[in-house]
Parts: structure tokens; sequence; C-alpha cells
């Protein structure tokens, strides 16, 4: 009974996007839903990639076919330090001029996340050097110049992932600096900066994570990447570090596919979905650079023949208990044209019924809260707009059951 893509920007229609916002409390039927509509999206060519900090897609990837990918380190790694293409303030990707800074702000809410206790000196000393550091490579704002004596700059579609710096280049860069002529500001925070960087060597905690090359490569149509590894012992810098680097890199993906789309018949478009589940794993009210990307995503990814999906069970940590995390949240929520609603607990009650206040998709009527109080399993909630809500229930076909579709955990 429901298609996502349908009446999309039809002139007169309601709808603007594909996005989906799924709130329930655990066990309430969530995970359940998603899985069914991800199953009927790779039945329809869809390609689909999910963020998955508790390994609940897994046994499903490996039941249709895709690849499983654990960002905990080992043979699969993003190099931060590889320049992307992304969407700019208008939805369209980004030419090579201008690539270079964008991607130094990107390092900048990097380095926030993975070195949050970098003192704001030795911060800002850190993302000063970048621009030299990339122009050891012969790499600059203006583009590639493959000849240290030429004046003329190739794209940076002309560079292969091999080409760019790595950790072991800034470690070594800050190295041969000689601070002896320094300030004595300058030179505790080179001390410092090397005493830091010392995670990411080869050795070090980050290091099999994000010191080399790319070699993330996604040929499969659906990919989980699973972030389970990285709760043993690893801190939430490494997760929201790991977030931004692969959602990213999932731009490049989102982009390819769009222009492969220009060239195909309105039939034979190829949708792009990336699902955020739990999200509120990924939310640090101190460095809110996941809620930043899930807020740009949701408001450029339907340019791009595509869909954000945000999936919570802790409402509150996803909205936060500050103005500034809220006003993102909130920013979110008002850029899904879906929402699915399940069973709550009665303090989430109050913060979804606070949050709809103030969206664009509705106050929820006594009604409504009185249901969704007294939801059982697979119970739930649509919202499409603020005229048309349904109530349904969750359950498999009996096809989907005897195949034992889904994994009941």
């Amino acid at each position: 009974f429901f298609d996502m893509w349908e009446n999309i920007n039809n002139p007169g229609g309601t709808r603007t996007n594909a996005n989906i916002m799924t709130i329930g409390a655990s066990g309430k039927g969530k995970s359940y839903l998603q899985k069914i509509l991800i199953k009927n999206q790779l039945l329809r060519d869809s390609k689909v990639f999910i963020l998955d900090p508790e390994n609940e897609y897994s046994y499903l990837a490996n039941k249709f076919g895709g690849d499983v990918i654990d960002v905990s380190g080992g043979d699969i790694r993003i190099n931060p330090f590889e320049v992307f293409p992304e969407l700019d303030d208008e939805g369209k990707p980004t030419r090579t001029f201008g690539m270079l800074n964008k991607h130094l702000a990107f390092l900048s809410d990097f380095f926030k996340v993975t070195l949050p206790d970098l003192s704001p000196f030795t911060r800002q000393v850190l993302n000063n050097m970048m621009n030299d550091l990339y122009a050891t490579k012969g790499i600059y704002s203006a583009g590639y110049r493959k000849d240290p004596k030429s004046e003329e700059f190739e794209s940076f579609e002309k560079l292969k992932s091999k080409d760019y710096p790595t950790f072991d280049d800034l470690i070594k860069f800050v190295k041969d600096i000689k601070i002896d002529k320094l300030t004595n500001q300058e030179q505790e925070a080179y001390i410092e900066l090397k005493a830091f960087l010392q995670d990411f060597e080869k050795s070090g905690r980050f290091g099999s994570i994000w010191n080399g090359k790319t070699t993330i490569n996604l040929k499969n149509d659906f990919v989980v990447f699973n972030f389970r590894g990285l709760d043993n012992g690893s801190g939430s810098e490494i997760k929201n570090g790991q977030m931004l680097l692969i959602t990213k890199y999932l731009m490049k993906e989102i982009i390819n596919n769009y222009q492969l789309n220009l060239k195909r018949s309105k039939e034979e478009l190829k949708h792009v979905i990336l699902l955020v589940d739990e999200a509120h794993n990924f939310i640090d009210p101190n460095f809110p650079v996941a809620l930043d990307m899930m807020k740009n995503m949701a408001k450029r990814i339907r340019k791009y023949t595509g869909s954000l999906w945000v999936a919570t069970q802790n409402i509150a940590d996803f909205i936060g208990f500050d103005i500034n995390t809220r006003t993102k949240a909130t920013s979110v929520l008002n850029n899904c044209q879906y929402t699915f609603l399940f069973g709550l607990k009665p303090d989430d009650i109050d913060s979804v019924k606070e949050m709809y206040s103030k969206s664009g998709v509705g106050a929820l009527t006594e009604e409504e809260i009185n249901y969704l109080s007294a939801a059982g399993q697979g119970d739930a909630l649509l919202l499409v707009d603020a005229s048309t809500r349904i109530s349904f229930h969750v359950s498999l076909k009996d096809r989907e059951a005897e195949e034992n579709f889904i994994l009941i955990k």
C-alpha cells in the first residue's frame, strides 16, 4: 500500500521528497517494517546503503546477496584526505575549483570529532597546515598540478586514491617542522599535535581504520556498514568519524548514480536509499556534525532520485536537550515526507508530541497520542502530511514467513 516514490513533485501535490523518519520503542516493530520496505526496494532495483550500529541488517544483506562491510578497521578503508565530489547548496555536483576548500571544511569537522580534546590553538594550527600538506602532493584549490614547474592545473578526476596524502604524510609533515624558531605557544601546539597524532600511526588505535589510501569499492547495490565492532572499547569519536567519512563517500555514489540516471529512461531510473539506523547512536551534542550531515542530506538527496531514512528508538537522545540540537533534529524531521510512528514509552510520547507541535508535519492529535501509547507490537501510524494519517499493522506475507525472510532477535 506504500510507494515512497509516488506523486513526488507533482503539480499541486503535497509530496516533495521520499525521505522517511521511523520512530518507535525497542521491540515494537520498527526494524521489522524497515526490512520489509528494504526488500521491496531491492526488488525494484534500488541501491540501498545502511549505516548499522547494532548489526541488525547483516542477515538481510546475506539473504539478498548484499555486502557487509565491517567499519572497525582492516583491509577496507576510506582515506579522510581523499577529495570526493559533493553537492553544493543548489544540489549540483561541485566542480574542480573549490573542491579542496570544501574538503578542508569537512576535515575541520572530522578533526573536531576524532580529536575532541585538542586545544583551540593547536586545532587552528592543524587546520592551517592542510593547504601546505596537499601542496606537497601537487594538489591545490585550482586543481592538480602534475608538473611542479607548470602553472596549469588538471581536474581532480585525474587523481587516483594513491595520489592523496595520508596520515603518514601528515605525521611526517608535523615532525619535519623546525620548531626552534617558533613562539612558545606555537612550539607547545606542535608538541601537543605530535602526541595526539600518535593515535593515527599504523600501530595506533586509529591507524588500521584511517591511515592509508582508500580501498573501499562499492560494486554491490546493497551494502550494510556494520558499526557493531566499534562498540568494543571504541570511543564515540571513532564511530562518528567513520559515519562522517562513509556518508561523504556515499555522496560520490549518489552523484554517480544521478549522472547515470540522466542517460536512463523514466522507467529505468535507479533510486538510492541511505538508511541511518538507530540514529541516536551517532548524535553527540558537543559535536553535532552527524546531525548536520543528516540535515543536509535530507535537503539534498531528493534532487538525486534518492531517499534518506532515519530510524531511532531513543527520540530524546536524537532531538537532544539544547536548542541547537533540537533545531537541527526538527529540520531533519521537516525534510522527511513520511514518518512511521510505533509504540512509544511515556517519556518518548512527550518528546514526540513536543517535536511534532513545532514541525511542518503538523501536531499529533489526542487520538493519535492515545493510539501510540497503547500500540502493540507491529501497530504503527504513518504520517504523510498534516492531513493524511494512516494507522496499520505490520506483518509478513505467508511466503515471507516460510522463507525466514526476517531474522527475529
